[in-house]
């Protein structure tokens, strides 16, 4: 499968014993100097292709359409994000700014009119990407990021965790990483921390692309986007040992960490990477 290089690997191990006993975090936010975060091992083989158009979907304020833009832009090619509304944030805001700058971003109010539009864009010679970089050719990249733990677990850089906790959306990111982990020989339990309800990211779905990961559907509150107290309380904790977190995504997944107990790891899907200016 073609591959082109966009990050820094391995990532970093870092105990987060500060914050629980036997907590520990794999930081993909620092994946690379530019932007970091999950999409960017999806998009070392989704972009690695010939087209120059890349078309992809997002809600409001999509990491993944920003991720995109970005590492598209740095191979010569111009990206469409169509874009789907979800609850105000100030970050979403943020966020979705900066794809304005580096994307054509198109507003729909609702999902209705994606399949057609983005039948007109592959008519038109284009490259679709998925929502979240999310079928077998994403969570290839993931699959490389579970071998990658097992080294370092191997190599001595941290225990051997019991349970690995990332968000759950659209789940090749569970999926990959757990079929990775699989093929490592870890025995480590990918616990998928629902941010989606149920109806867009079924169990099944998390099958096709991988596995086996454990959806734990406690921590998503009133549905996508949507803040929680855990969440908030999680956000806080991060923020006292340096770590910016926002509540649709890492920080959900840092709760549900904070509530396990043994050795465990959190993988911080965030960029720790200050949002592009220019």
């Amino acid at each position: 499968m073609r591959r082109v290089r966009l990050g820094l690997w391995p990532t970093p191990v870092r105990s987060l014993e500060a914050l629980s006993p036997g907590l520990w975090c794999k930081d993909e936010g620092a994946c690379s100097p530019v932007y970091g975060g999950n999409k960017v091992r999806k998009l070392e083989f989704l972009l690695a292709c010939p087209e120059e158009h890349i078309v992809t979907v997002g809600a409001h304020g999509s990491h993944h359409v920003l991720a995109t833009a970005i590492y598209a832009g740095r191979l010569g090619k111009r990206t469409t994000g169509i874009m789907l509304p979800r609850p105000p944030s100030a970050h979403a805001d943020a966020v979705q700014a900066v794809s304005d700058r580096l994307a054509t971003c198109i507003r729909l109010p609702d999902p209705t009119g994606v399949g057609a539009l983005l039948a007109d864009f592959v008519s038109g010679g284009a490259r679709v990407i998925p929502v979240g970089g999310s079928d077998a050719t994403g969570a290839r990249g993931w699959e490389l990021a579970g071998r990658e733990l097992a080294e370092q677990v191997r190599a001595g850089e941290l225990p051997e965790p019991r349970q690995v906790f990332v968000p759950l959306g659209t789940a090749a990111t569970a999926a990959g990483l757990a079929t990775g982990l699989r093929l490592a020989g870890l025995a480590s339990e990918v616990v998928g921390v629902r941010v989606v309800p149920t109806f867009v990211t079924p169990e099944e779905r998390v099958r096709t692309l991988g596995g086996p990961v454990t959806v734990d559907d406690r921590w998503l509150g009133d549905g996508y986007g949507y803040s929680t107290p855990e969440a908030e309380a999680a956000l806080a904790a991060a923020r006292d040992i340096g770590f910016e977190l926002e509540t649709t995504y890492s920080a959900k997944a840092l709760a549900a960490a904070l509530a396990a107990r043994g050795p465990r790891l959190w993988w911080n899907t965030l960029s720790t990477v200050p949002l592009p200016t220019g």
